[in-house]
């Protein structure tokens, strides 16, 4: 006969020995320190932000405005350089003639004489020269007249003589005044009876400018430019060429070649004409050598086409 069946019964086995370790392990730790319930640090608590989204509109773009400065006003334009005064006719201020200490550098003497100038029928031509050497304390001063075709001297009048520039302080000079103021006067009468009319100055340049540039010629009027001995006459309004020529001398001392104040050097050239005739006249200065080596004046005529 068979056995009984019996009904299954659950069978659980307790870890014992594993649970009563941990209860003696736990109450080592408490009964040493190693874990105080009391002194245990408190939990910090982190929040977590979570990120957000802004949609921002977009801002059109600042509008900047720039405060420019007014361009500078362009400088002024330099002044005009006054035209030269030029005389109708020459004049013999005997007042002039007469040297002066001081010379007057203000006033009626600094005037233009209106020298040269040539006769009313346009054959004569007079030029006030100075009478004397360089090197004297004052010159003397004579009017001389010249063919205005060939150049020829024809006659020459003392206004002032040498001796008379030089009078001593102790001269009186209220006669070698009242000698001058006739001589003057009858010269001018002479003047004054046969028409004569002034030259027009074209151009002129010194010892101090000869080789330099020369100032910008006018754009209105006749003008000369002048290089050492060469001169042309140039007439702007049609932009022709009146004249040009070189006006030579020749050293009137060759003899004394290779001698002290035997040079021949052009210092300066003037240069003068009248329309009406269509004369020209050049004055030029020729040195012989240094400042005490003296100088000789040469006059040249010629005709512009």
């Amino acid at each position: 006969m068979e056995p009984a069946l019996r009904p299954p019964r659950l069978v659980t086995r307790r870890p014992r020995r594993a649970i009563a370790c941990g209860i003696a392990a736990l109450a080592a730790a408490l009964w040493v320190g190693r874990i105080s319930v009391d002194d245990a640090a408190p939990l910090a608590v982190v929040p977590v932000v979570s990120p957000v989204q802004i949609a921002v509109p977009a801002q059109p773009p600042p509008e900047v405005t720039v405060q420019v400065p007014p361009a500078p006003e362009p400088p002024p334009p330099p002044p005009a350089e006054p035209r030269r005064l030029q005389p109708s006719a020459p004049f013999l201020d005997a007042a002039c003639l007469v040297p002066r200490d001081p010379p007057a550098e203000t006033g009626a003497c600094t005037w233009d004489a209106g020298f040269p100038a040539i006769s009313g029928d346009g054959a004569t031509i007079a030029v006030l020269v100075p009478d004397g050497p360089e090197a004297a304390d004052h010159t003397g001063w004579k009017l001389r007249f010249f063919d205005a075709t060939s150049g020829r001297t024809l006659r020459e009048h003392a206004i002032v003589t040498m001796d008379e520039a030089n009078l001593g302080e102790d001269v009186p000079h209220d006669r070698r005044d009242r000698a001058v103021a006739r001589r003057a006067a009858a010269l001018q009468h002479q003047l004054d009876a046969g028409g004569y009319r002034s030259l027009v100055m074209l151009g002129a340049r010194d010892g101090m400018h000869m080789q330099r540039e020369a100032p910008p010629p006018p754009a209105d009027r006749v003008y000369a430019e002048i290089d050492g001995d060469a001169v042309r006459i140039v007439d702007p309004t049609t932009a022709t060429v009146k004249l040009q020529r070189r006006f030579v001398s020749p050293n009137p001392h060759p003899g004394r070649s290779g001698e002290e104040c035997s040079g021949w050097t052009i210092a300066s050239a003037t240069v003068w004409w009248d329309e009406p005739t269509r004369r020209v006249l050049v004055a030029q200065v020729y040195l012989h050598g240094g400042c005490m080596c003296g100088s000789d004046a040469v006059l040249h005529v010629a005709a512009v086409r």
